[in-house]
């Protein structure tokens, strides 16, 4: 089960309290859990840590978990881009990518907020971080304030 993404949209109060056993057909090879949170709720997992979303397995692709209400609020298609691109598909955690010197130069600030400021980022179509200081908080295309949100995506 842990070859594919696969998308567990937690709204419905069925899916928010299956456990990672549910989910991982008992496999226990997730990097970003520990071993005893096989019994965890996925509504608790989110909860635990404030997210809205998670990849649960870092480096293949693997179960991402989404928030109730999540695909309803405007912006969510940057955390989700997120969550796949990043986390599923290239197997970074968050602190690789502030880490990559790309990022960096491309002006990612790491305000120490985590994925939500990423994903802001992202939403500038990677461009600047809305917020930050100096360089980082202009946008190089308008040289005006960055502002979060690229009304194409």
């Amino acid at each position: 089960m842990q070859q594919k993404d696969q998308f567990y949209d937690l709204t419905r109060d069925l899916v928010a309290n299956w456990n990672f056993n549910d989910i991982t057909g008992g496999v226990h090879n997730l990097q970003t859990i520990g071993p005893n949170s096989y019994q965890m709720k996925l509504q608790q997992y989110l909860s635990q840590g404030g997210a809205v979303a998670a990849t649960i397995n870092f480096g293949t692709p693997g179960p991402i978990l989404l928030a109730s209400g999540l695909l309803n609020q405007q912006g969510y298609q940057y955390t989700l881009v997120h969550e796949v691109l990043l986390h599923s598909y290239k197997g970074w955690t968050d602190g690789q990518v502030y880490a990559n010197a790309w990022f960096s130069q491309n002006r990612l600030w790491n305000n120490q907020q985590g994925s939500t400021t990423i994903s802001t980022w992202m939403s500038t179509d990677c461009r600047c971080t809305p917020g930050a200081p100096g360089a980082a908080g202009i946008d190089p295309t308008t040289l005006g304030t960055c502002n979060p949100g690229n009304p194409k995506w």
